[in-house]
């Protein structure tokens, strides 16, 4: 825990004597450790852009729209394309910092170049210089402008382990689509022998019975194309129901890989936090194993409310990583790596007097008020600990119910 009164509190957020230029912007842009009011300010003002630069996009291919702000929207690209171009540069200079043992400055900026998120900020920028190359637009440029969503993965945790989960299942995922293309070419080639006579024009070839094929195996289903003779009928009855069971193949994969990247990333975050509170440390291996496993990851961003003054206590919060602010009437605290809050309503079963407020984006393990007095009644030290840290937040040890 932190004192009110610590002079760092506020000095933290700014870059130490030492840290390079270099290292601040890859800090800013890609370090794993960002917290910090800069950083917040960064990943704002890049999420608005890319939002304005889809919406732009978007709007630019309604003709109305576009005839009368064609000039606002010819300025709007040039300027999004100038901000991702700068941002792109600075991440490539910046993609020296990384942590890559063995490798120089120019090995891990080509290493950022061929990752998937170079990649995308090269898409990003790409529309803007096709064009001036080639001296007109393009609908195939106007489409590359809608990869810039994309570019939101780095500031949601979501979608970041959305892209953790298809990396790590590709060659899965990859098996499955194979498996569906085999159901359909067969299929098709099934409904080309039965139903060519009855219906040259829609199975007059394997090629024209593919589309069918495949809107039927993948339980669209459109009703454009549909057999007319009784075999054809059975076989695409059978065909639909090998398509259900086909389809929910790759969702069933997925779910199962959220699954486990989600618990993975608790896992670490678990041990982070026992590696880091003194008070799980106190505890034997059977007790900080209780603790560790009742916690619950949640992620949250910079200013988001956690607790608010007057509610009624609902969990004990860790700080795996980041940086939350207590406010309680005129008093501030802070709290980061290690620290935990909210023993004092919980050991006293009142209501909260004070708001936390996350000011960077932070990795909070959660333990619920009813797991946490549970295991106050089984681990006598970890209900010490929080009864003392309790009365040090202010609270009357006769007050102290558990």
């Amino acid at each position: 825990m932190r004192a009110p009164d610590d002079p760092l509190a506020f000095t933290r957020l700014m870059p130490a004597p030492s840290e390079t230029m270099r290292h601040r912007v890859h800090r800013l842009l890609e370090g794993r450790d960002r917290k910090g009011w800069d950083c917040a300010v960064v990943d704002i003002g890049l999420t608005v852009c890319i939002l304005a630069a889809v919406l732009a996009a978007i709007l630019s291919t309604e003709p109305t729209i576009a005839v009368e702000r064609r000039d606002a929207f010819l300025i709007a690209e040039y300027a999004f394309a100038g901000i991702f171009t700068a941002e792109y540069l600075l991440r490539l200079w910046a993609a020296a910092e990384t942590a890559r043992p063995g490798d120089g400055p120019w090995r891990r900026r080509w290493a950022f170049i061929r990752s998937p998120m170079g990649i995308v900020d090269l898409i990003a920028i790409a529309p803007v210089f096709l064009q001036a190359a080639l001296g007109f637009d393009l609908v195939a440029l106007r489409l590359l402008r809608l990869f810039r969503i994309f570019k939101l993965t780095r500031a949601s945790p979501a979608l970041e382990t959305l892209g953790a989960v298809l990396s790590a299942e590709k060659r899965t995922f990859g098996a499955a689509l194979l498996l569906l293309g085999i159901v359909a070419v067969l299929a098709a080639g099934g409904m080309h022998a039965l139903e060519a006579e009855a219906q040259p024009d829609a199975f007059g070839s394997i090629p024209r019975a593919l589309w069918w094929a495949v809107v039927t195996a993948t339980t669209v289903g459109y009703g454009d194309v549909t057999p007319i003779t009784p075999q054809g009928k059975m076989l695409a009855s059978l065909v639909a129901l090998i398509g259900i069971a086909l389809f929910a193949l790759p969702a069933t994969i997925l779910a199962n890989a959220f699954l486990r990247e989600i618990r993975r990333r608790d896992f670490i975050a678990n041990i982070r936090i026992i590696a880091a509170s003194p008070v799980i440390q106190s505890l034997d291996a059977v007790g900080a194993a209780q603790v560790a496993t009742a916690l619950e990851a949640r992620q949250v961003g910079p200013g988001e409310r956690i607790v608010a003054a007057g509610a009624k206590a609902q969990a004990l919060y860790f700080i795996g990583h980041g940086q939350v602010e207590c406010l309680r009437d005129s008093e501030k605290r802070i709290y980061d790596d290690g620290d935990f809050f909210g023993a004092r309503p919980l050991m006293t079963d009142a209501a909260a007097d004070f708001t936390a407020i996350t000011t960077a984006p932070s990795t909070l393990m959660t333990l619920p008020a009813t797991d946490f007095r549970r295991l106050c009644r089984l681990l006598p030290t970890f209900r010490e600990a929080m009864a003392e840290a309790a009365t040090a937040d202010g609270a009357d040890p006769v007050d102290i119910l558990l």
